[in-house]
């Protein structure tokens, strides 16, 4: 009976983790999706085209019941197309517009309401095709106010939603060596002071990484001749997907590119790498092969062959907690990890803060583990409730870290209160001599 009670136990959980498929949950109605963003497991956006001749233009549909049914609350122009969108929240959200008409105008596009009505925020001077920003541009935002575009040359910032623009600071040497101009491809951060670009030239690229919030870039180099998407879970850990003559790779590195930890040729174009945690990482690109890795990226497998034909292209696959959505220009893929789940329920309810070192002499990180993308307030106290600094910060999912600069602080113990829209949390800080 014990034997017997092992093999039904052994067969439930191979049932249950092989039964984990990628499901098509495209919109009924709709063909050709150009671009999704999902804050959460249950509520995402998608742009897609009817195929009746009468409506050929894009609507864009919103979900808040995770895919299985969608709205559409948006009709766009006809010959305009979305290739690269980001809802912030269920209310604030970016655009980057195309012409589908060959004339190569681009526009910027930004909501206030949950994507019901757009602005056109386009700063002609800087988005033009003879400007320094068109065709596709890497874009991130970090919050409603402060984002990047990748454009000619530079990286822009914005900290006011889009109304003015600044260029960042890039390392001297990558203009000594794209001797004709390189274009920012992908921006990617995963809190505001963290963050990384893709860009090349021809078929040359680079990887850029900042760690002051995108004021200055250095030059981390590969060997990859063009690169398509990049994705970190942390400040540390993270990886790129491009191609060369040769074929497609992969590669990762575990901490914030000072060297490689792993590289993989699969043989395939490559478009696409997401984390999901620490362990578990998907790419996927033309043919649809869905890979998963489940030991931090050191092996890949073919998860997923069953969308794999030369006409399909997935372009990008993102996870909220332990659900997955995959856009390709036929369908919408979704799959719910229920074995792997990519943060713990206690810390879903509620974040966790950690400071380290502890004591602490000229700085300390501060790291807030969220399961949920929100806004904090982060402020310093002494003892007796003086205030002392106070930083802001919008949280991703996952692990966030915040260098504090305590130089100029009296040796003490002083007190670290993190506050957003669901809690509040205090921890002791200690400042040795």
């Amino acid at each position: 009976m014990k034997n017997l009670l092992l093999l039904i136990l052994t067969l439930a959980t191979t049932l249950s983790v092989f039964g984990q498929k990628w499901e098509k949950v495209s919109p009924e109605g709709y063909t050709y999706f150009s671009a999704m963003s999902f804050i959460n497991a249950d509520e995402g956006w998608v742009f897609a085209k009817n195929p009746e001749p009468a409506q050929n233009n894009y609507l864009l549909l919103h979900t808040d019941d995770g895919a299985n049914s969608f709205s559409p609350i948006f009709s766009m122009t006809e010959n305009l197309v979305c290739w690269r969108f980001q809802m912030i929240d269920n209310q604030n959200g970016y655009a980057w517009i195309m012409s589908a008409t060959g004339n190569d105008s681009c526009f910027l596009w930004k909501t206030t309401d949950g994507g019901y009505s757009w602005i056109d925020i386009t700063d002609t001077a800087l988005i033009s095709p003879s400007g320094p920003v068109n065709g596709f541009p890497g874009m991130y935002f970090n919050d409603e106010n402060s984002g990047f575009l990748g454009g000619e040359n530079s990286i822009y910032k914005t900290t006011d939603g889009g109304n003015t623009w600044l260029p960042m600071n890039i390392y001297a040497p990558i203009d000594s060596i794209f001797y004709y101009g390189y274009h920012v491809n992908n921006v990617y951060f995963t809190d505001s002071t963290y963050g990384w670009a893709t860009g090349s030239e021809g078929e040359r690229s680079f990887v850029l990484k900042t760690t002051d919030g995108g004021l200055n870039w250095s030059n981390c180099t590969t060997d990859i001749t063009y690169l398509f998407d990049i994705h970190f879970i942390d400040s540390l850990k993270g990886g790129v997907t491009g191609h060369g003559s040769w074929g497609s790779e992969l590669f990762g590195t575990e901490n914030n590119f000072e060297s490689i930890s792993y590289g993989h040729d699969f043989g395939t174009l490559l478009h696409t790498i997401c984390y999901q945690n620490d362990s578990i990482i998907w790419s996927s690109g033309l043919p649809a092969i869905i890979y998963r890795s489940t030991d931090g990226g050191h092996t890949f497998s073919a998860y997923d062959t069953s969308f794999a034909t030369e006409y399909f292209d997935i372009r990008s696959i993102r996870f909220t907690g332990n659900t997955g959505y995959a856009i390709a220009i036929d369908f919408l893929l979704k799959i719910v990890d229920t074995v792997n789940t990519s943060v713990p329920d206690a810390i879903l309810a509620h974040p966790e803060i950690a400071i380290s070192p502890n004591p602490a002499k000229n700085e300390t990180t501060i790291t807030i583990t969220a399961g949920k993308q929100t806004s904090s307030t982060v402020t310093l106290y002494s003892t007796d409730g003086a205030f002392i600094k106070q930083l802001e910060k919008y949280l991703s999912i996952g692990r966030n870290d915040m260098i504090t600069d305590i130089g100029d602080l009296a040796p003490g113990v002083y007190l670290v209160n993190c506050r957003t829209k669901e809690t509040s949390i205090t921890r002791k800080l200690i400042i040795s001599k």
